[in-house]
């Protein structure tokens, strides 16, 4: 197949953005000191600049994004780039398909022995994994004690992180590739993760390469017909590839009338679009509009066979404004507007949206509103757009990531408080109050803080415990280390045309010392819930505590019992020696209870069969 045979096998075959193909690749050197045992590439100049994210090493010479994500639609060389860049640093590549392996027993299974059967398979290479279509796998639930592929993964990612001796950690890179980057089941996924989104390559770089294989394949094709065959399937390289090998098999040529009437390697969401939108706002030929009898009913019949209303009074209404109008501007745009809102109060009571019950007769009528259209934009100078309409999609992916932001938020809360905030309400209500609650002018350049600012400080590090809040160091674009609230509520404070005083003001030192008020209440919590399971009394925990913090102080210096004393010209001095008697060493030794802290032990009499947890003494002090 064409789709074998013209594959890339270099670096320098590849087509698209080539700043992703260098990303992509200088991620997989990073892994060069925990692979090969070699120095990894020194940063770009771009790294270096902040246009490009850096990346930072561990203990085992590993990147701390152990997985590369790769996203954007099918048929735009993902798959191909993650072979040619294995092949290039020196990998040997096994791929799976995670929509058939779904389950937590495949990562161990397959993933995992494919990673640790370096040295059994006698090729001398180490192995890159690329699990593709990873949407499609089972993501899992915490909560319910499901562990599906996806989580299982990030587990296996995370073995030997945590400073666990028993456990083999991550020594090779992972490639995972998906179609839907905001997917439920790669949530647990996308914060370990380098993310690489895939965009459609320029047309003219795609029409290029089809005509070097359409001679070579000695297949007649015109420009026109390899532009709209690129328009029609949306960029996807492979079904243009398909086509082309179709129409060679049949024995005919590439042109637009060719493609119009096969309909070959088209999409179903974007093809007809695009035709429906060059009926729309171009004049209509002759010989076209007389295989119908008229152009209305030649429009109309296109209209219907594209049934997609929806998404083409969406298309309208972004496309409109770039329309060249002849004359009468205001009035044409009035009149469009116009049968747009009809069109819409049309598909609205055909479905039922009048609670009156369903109307479906009416569905006839909505194709003569888009004829309007025609009639008052058609014109042979109008831009046909090449993408579908993408306002409404980038309005959904913001949707998307807002949702899951505000659960996020939700899940923090505690259980008193869930039950009683809604999507709505975090969102409208609670996290705007948040971003402003958690922004106090705290004054941190004073070496004694004041009792207000003290008081500030620990209602701030209260509130952010209880819902699982933290500021977490980051880099901007250029470079600069800042702190981040984590999870990222500030979205919710952050509007088009809103005064940044309305928010309050954001220091890099007050977020930092936020910050280690927040770890050392953690320390203590933690301490103090330690000491309450071990069984302690209040008495005792407040004494295991004050011991606790002793230790931690620097003892005081000793004067030592054989100082030697020198005078002024270095020549010692002798001192005469007092002689020890019992009361004086009592006296000059300090007892055992100075050294450290006293213990007390308790013994409860009785049977009991509650649960019990071994603990070491070294834990109570």
């Amino acid at each position: 197949m064409w789709v074998e045979k013209y594959r890339p096998r270099a670096f320098t075959d590849l087509m698209g953005d080539d700043r992703l193909h260098r990303e992509t690749l200088r991620w997989l050197k990073t892994w060069d000191p925990c692979v090969f045992g070699r120095d990894a590439p020194p940063p770009s100049a771009r790294s270096a600049r902040g246009n490009e994210p850096s990346t930072t090493t561990d203990q085992h010479g590993r990147p701390h994004e152990r997985v590369l994500l790769m996203s954007g639609p099918p048929g735009l060389g993902k798959t191909t780039l993650a072979h040619v860049v294995a092949q290039h640093a020196g990998y040997r590549v096994y791929e799976m398909n995670a929509s058939d392996a779904r389950t937590a027993g495949d990562v161990h299974n397959r993933v995992r022995s494919a990673l640790e059967s370096d040295s059994l398979q006698g090729h001398g290479r180490p192995t890159l994994v690329v699990i593709d279509e990873i949407d499609g796998a089972m993501g899992g639930n915490e909560a319910l004690g499901t562990t599906g592929f996806v989580r299982a993964l990030v587990q296996l990612i995370e073995r030997g992180a945590r400073s666990s001796h028993k456990t083999r950690p991550l020594l090779r890179p992972i490639v995972c590739i998906c179609n839907d980057l905001y997917a439920p089941a790669l949530r647990p996924l996308r914060p370990l993760a380098r993310i690489v989104r895939f965009h459609r390559p320029p047309t003219p770089m795609i029409t290029r390469r089809l005509r070097e294989i359409c001679a070579r394949e000695c297949l007649a094709a015109d420009a026109r017909g390899l532009t709209m065959l690129c328009d029609v399937s949306h960029g996807d390289i492979r079904a243009c590839l398909h086509t082309l090998e179709l129409l060679h098999r049949q024995g005919g040529s590439v042109h637009v009338d060719a493609i119009q009437r096969a309909s070959l390697g088209m999409k179903d969401s974007v093809v007809p679009l695009q035709h429906i939108w060059t009926q729309l706002f171009r004049a209509l030929d002759q010989p076209h509009s007389s295989l119908h009898g008229s152009r209305v009913h030649a429009l109309v019949q296109e209209l219907i066979s594209y049934a997609d209303y929806d998404r083409l009074a969406r298309g309208c209404f972004e496309h409109y404004v770039h329309l060249r109008v002849p004359g009468q501007g205001w009035q044409r745009y009035e009149s469009a507007l116009d049968w747009l809102h009809f069109s819409q109060s049309l598909m609205h009571g055909a479905w039922g949206g009048t609670g009156q019950g369903s109307a479906f007769e009416l569905l006839g009528f909505v194709p003569w509103a888009f004829v309007a259209w025609h009639m008052l934009f058609a014109n042979v100078a109008n831009p046909i757009p090449e993408y579908p309409p993408r306002e409404d999609y980038e309005r959904h992916l913001q949707l998307t990531a807002t949702l899951e932001l505000v659960d996020t938020l939700r899940g923090c809360l505690p259980a008193s408080l869930a039950p009683f905030y809604s999507r709505r309400t975090v969102a409208c209500e609670l996290a705007p109050a948040l971003v402003r609650i958690l922004s106090p002018d705290l004054k941190v350049s004073t070496p004694v803080p004041t009792r207000e600012t003290k008081a500030a400080l620990d209602a701030l590090v209260d509130t952010m415990l209880m819902l699982q809040l933290s500021f977490e160091p980051d880099r901007d674009e250029h470079g600069v280390v800042m702190y981040r609230i984590q999870p990222p509520i500030d979205v919710f404070g952050q509007y088009a045309g809103q005064a940044s005083g309305l928010v309050g003001p954001s220091r890099h030192g007050a977020k930092q010392y936020v910050q280690r008020a927040i770890d050392a209440e953690q320390r203590r919590r933690r301490t103090a819930a330690a000491l309450a399971s071990s069984g302690a009394t209040l008495q005792d925990t407040a004494a295991a505590a004050t011991a606790a913090s002793c230790e931690m102080l620097p003892p005081f210096p000793t004067p030592s019992a054989t100082a030697t004393y020198r005078d002024f010209f270095g020549r010692v001095i002798s001192t005469p020696k007092v002689p020890q008697t019992p009361a004086s060493t009592a006296r000059a030794s300090p007892s055992a209870s100075s050294h450290g802290p006293r213990v007390f032990y308790r013994y409860h009499e009785g049977y009991s069969n509650a649960v019990r947890k071994p603990i070491k003494l070294a834990a109570l002090l």
